[in-house]
């Protein structure tokens, strides 16, 4: 539970330009989900289940990536001086170059 505080004053500081999904940890079970559980208590807000089955619509399929890597990671605050933007984007583009290489018709 030692990460309640620095969600909540996220959510509190930045939470109304950003959706906010927490996932629960695997590893640690129990004490992942009490602290979400503390959040949303703290915050006033409920969860919200999302439900996607593939293939039940004509739409168009999109896919994206999360990643995590603690390389990454700066406060919030530092995020757009960091040059970790850029080099994210770099990145998905040259993924999008190399796949569109890969598997274009």
């Amino acid at each position: 539970m030692h990460h309640v505080d620095r969600v909540v004053n996220l959510i509190e500081s930045h939470g109304q330009y950003a959706d906010v999904r927490m996932l629960t940890s695997i590893q640690d079970g129990p004490e992942s989900i009490a602290a979400i559980t503390e959040v949303l208590a703290r915050v006033g807000a409920e969860p919200v289940l999302r439900t996607f089955a593939a293939g039940t619509s004509d739409g168009v399929y999109m896919v994206g990536v999360c990643i995590q890597r603690m390389d990454l990671c700066v406060p919030v605050s530092d995020l757009p001086n960091s040059g970790i933007v850029g080099e994210v984007k770099a990145f998905k583009d040259a993924e999008v170059r190399r796949l569109t290489r890969e598997y274009s018709a």
